[in-house]
């Protein structure tokens, strides 16, 4: 019976850790899309840099640093790609580890 309890509880922990994370991946996105939308130029401002074209808040066109850039490209293809592989990870929990 303590053999099933600990089980358990590694199953609720598993799936607690993987929905926090897939929580926490999307509000990253869409942190930036609303970040970057709300305060970054509508034209490139090439003394600070800004320089890179983004399209943030479906289709609103801001003028983002090299740096800025980056992490906007990583938030929104490799973190949701990890996020989707969270979501299957859960549903591979909920469809062979259901007791």
């Amino acid at each position: 019976m303590a053999n099933r309890d600990r089980i358990n509880r590694l199953r609720q922990t598993i799936i607690a850790l993987l929905a926090v994370a897939v929580i926490a991946s999307i509000a990253w996105g869409v942190y930036i899309h609303i970040s970057y939308g709300s305060s970054m130029p509508r034209v490139p401002e090439p003394d600070s840099g800004r320089t890179y074209a983004l399209v943030v808040n479906h289709g609103t066109q801001v003028y983002v640093t090299h740096q800025e850039f980056l992490r906007a490209n990583f938030a929104f293809h490799e973190v949701l790609v990890f996020a989707l592989g969270c979501i299957f990870a859960l549903a591979l929990i909920k469809l062979y580890w259901n007791e």
